[in-house]
């Protein structure tokens, strides 16, 4: 897809980074950047829509935020926990970043995020349901207690 003509948006970028070959596998496999040599040597990219390429930099101070993540929740015994936590900090990223993101975008980018973390090609929908808010989405099952067969989903209690 070649660029549209628009006043005011952003079609050209340069990220910094501390590692090129490092940050340009992240942009690739997350964000489906595509990556390319330019002539000069340098590793350069387009986005996923074709819309806007650029360059990695080198002796720029990354943008990020520092963090800690702290749980009892035992690995493996969340429901969903994984997606909610990927699309949490991608949100921060995002905020600290000053970037607007569409909600299904940040959960496709948890989504690859997770895959590329895990190796294990996961699905969407937890992450869908954590970045959209739609619990009235999930299926009725996920809201049922193990001490009872008896629940009321968020479809059958509206209206």
């Amino acid at each position: 897809m070649s660029p549209g003509r628009t006043n005011g948006k952003i079609c050209y970028l340069e990220v910094p980074a501390t590692d090129v070959q490092s940050s340009a596998a992240f942009y690739e496999s997350v964000f489906g950047w595509r990556m390319r040599t330019r002539g000069d040597g340098a590793t350069a990219f387009d986005d996923s829509t074709g819309e806007v390429s650029g360059a990695f930099v080198l002796g720029r101070p990354p943008v990020g935020i520092n963090g800690r993540l702290e749980t009892t929740l035992p690995i493996g015994a969340g429901l969903s926990s994984s997606a909610a936590l990927e699309v949490a900090l991608g949100l921060a990223l995002c905020s600290v970043a000053d970037f607007a993101i569409e909600p299904l975008e940040l959960a496709e980018a948890a989504r690859r995020a997770e895959h590329r973390a895990t190796g294990v090609p996961c699905g969407i929908r937890d992450d869908r349901h954590a970045a959209c808010g739609l619990s009235h989405a999930l299926r009725p099952a996920a809201f049922a207690s193990c001490r009872t067969s008896a629940f009321a989903s968020p479809a059958s209690t509206s209206g």
